[in-house]
């Protein structure tokens, strides 16, 4: 997986690659936020037709994991699985173990989780 940040990508990349937003950094130092985005190359061919949904899919799995939304992000986590030649799959992995984490600690009446 092809990991970049915000800042320094230019428009031809952005023209040319499917960019998928992963996380979003806060650094302290600055004060300053930048977003890394996975940049996906290579598309199978049976994928080619849904491309736009998919990636549409993934962009609403970011916002209702800043909303807290965990059940929207369980259902597109199953749906995107296995898509972009399963080299995102890590990501989804992790994401859907952060959400597990998070969700823990609201039953357990920690009020404290916070989305960035």
């Amino acid at each position: 997986m092809n990991i970049l940040f915000g800042k320094s990508i230019s428009d031809e990349v952005r023209d040319r690659y499917i960019l998928l937003p992963l996380d979003t950094f806060y650094f302290k130092d600055t004060g300053n936020t930048d977003v890394a985005y996975c940049l996906i190359e290579n598309i199978p061919i049976l994928e080619m037709m849904t491309v736009e949904h998919d990636v549409a899919l993934h962009n609403e799995l970011i916002e209702h994991y800043k909303k807290k939304d965990w059940m929207f992000c369980d259902h597109a986590i199953s749906k995107l699985l296995g898509k972009w030649n399963g080299e995102v799959d890590s990501f989804y992995e992790s994401l859907s173990d952060r959400i597990k984490e998070m969700q823990a600690a609201e039953n357990n009446g920690d009020s404290t989780v916070e989305v960035i």
